[in-house]
């Protein structure tokens, strides 16, 4: 079982006064470098407890019919079958509910119907709370046979919507000088209707986001070569391009298993980051390698038995990293016991050459046959 050992708090301690005060009477540099040590001690426990096993539930949970056995794969959240996609909603609800965090509906209308979005905040403390970050996935699914009752939508997107939930599990057990939300977006099939109306609100509230980070298809790759190839989506704003950079790094830092290019500059616009980019603020897509793009899309098959699981567990595990850096760790909350962290799949990481001027890799180009031969224009993600 893995849990967040006594000796942990000690280190959380030591990032607490070392961030906040330096550390007395050693030099600014050594304060520095040894609290960004402490830092990344507590980070690894975060990412450490991961848990595949919550991840793959709240996939079999979303992805089911609620009449039929659990983890059954002929659910649909079609944002249409309001039946379904409501208890969806409840789903995500009760969930951020259990962990203590402040939840609440966010409602806007869809043709002759209201959908809403889901919002859950950790808030921040200190003279930084007014600064957000955002991690969100869209929780509605589309089918093109029957999406009113065949739309499970396991990849696209529970994949991205129960990252979005085990990253609120563990950073709830944590303070953060900046405020965190955790959303669930509805209608993002019907063209970021619940994402744009969630912006548009916010750039009216005058909220400062100073990132978003948005999962979506985060589960699927040819399971050989199983190359572990994800993209991390920027636009041309600066502090875009920085947030893709820190998750790239994050990758690097902590040995996680992907191999991830940052797409600059990117026409990629089928996916709720795209109505932060419209309002001015800085966002990136997290999803699957477009160019092994996932042939279950939109389609009744896309379930559970067709993920590769590994994948979504090194993407949420990095994109808690990158947020836990990002969000000024303060303290720690009361030790709580967590459940048993399932080992993710020990693959044999691959790494390609890019040549594509808009992509970037942190990995070292190497010569691997079959050569992966790179499109001249980056693939749009495709939209219904």
């Amino acid at each position: 079982m893995r849990t967040f050992k006594p000796e942990s708090w000690h280190v959380v301690c030591l990032v607490a006064g070392a961030l906040a005060f330096g550390l007395a009477g050693a030099p600014a540099a050594a304060a520095d470098a040894q609290s960004r040590v402490a830092l990344q001690a507590v980070i690894r426990g975060m990412i450490d407890a991961v848990s595949v096993n919550r991840l793959e539930g709240h996939v079999c949970k979303l992805q089911d019919d609620d009449r039929l056995a659990y983890c059954n794969a002929t659910g649909t959240r079609f944002s249409y079958a309001t039946a379904a996609l409501d208890e969806a909603a409840q789903y995500l609800y009760d969930q951020f509910s259990q962990l203590g965090l402040a939840v609440a509906y966010d409602y806007f209308p869809l043709d002759s119907t209201h959908l809403k979005n889901v919002v859950a905040e950790l808030p921040g403390t200190g003279p930084n709370s007014r600064h957000v970050y955002i991690i969100c996935a869209h929780y509605d699914s589309f089918s093109r046979e029957s999406p009113y009752s065949a739309a499970p939508g396991a990849d696209d997107n529970a994949s991205g919507s129960a990252a979005v939930l085990e990253a609120a599990r563990i950073l709830s057990q944590f303070r953060f000088s900046k405020t965190l939300r955790f959303v669930h977006f509805s209608g993002e099939e019907q063209g970021m209707v619940g994402s744009r109306h969630y912006a548009e609100m916010a750039s009216l509230r005058g909220d400062i986001i100073d990132g978003v980070i948005n999962l979506d298809m985060i589960g699927f790759e040819t399971a050989f070569p199983a190359d572990h190839i994800v993209e991390v989506h920027a636009n041309a704003n600066p502090a875009s391009v920085a947030l893709a950079d820190a998750m790239v790094a994050a990758v690097s830092d902590y040995g996680l298993l992907l191999s991830p290019e940052k797409v600059a500059n990117s026409n990629t616009r089928g996916s709720d980051h795209s109505s932060f980019w419209d309002r001015g603020y800085p966002a990136v897509l997290g999803i699957e390698d477009l160019q092994d793009f996932n042939p279950n899309y939109h389609w009744p098959s896309d379930t559970l038995g067709n993920m590769q699981t590994g994948l979504m567990v090194e993407f949420t595990k990095a994109s808690i990293a990158v947020l836990a850096q990002l969000c000024g760790l303060l303290t720690a909350m009361t030790p709580s016991p967590t459940a048993t962290a399932t080992p993710s799949p020990t693959w044999t990481a691959t790494t390609y050459p890019t040549s594509t001027p808009t992509r970037t890799s942190t990995s070292t180009p190497t010569a691997i046959a079959p050569a992966r031969v790179y499109l001249p224009v980056v693939v749009s993600m495709p939209t219904p």
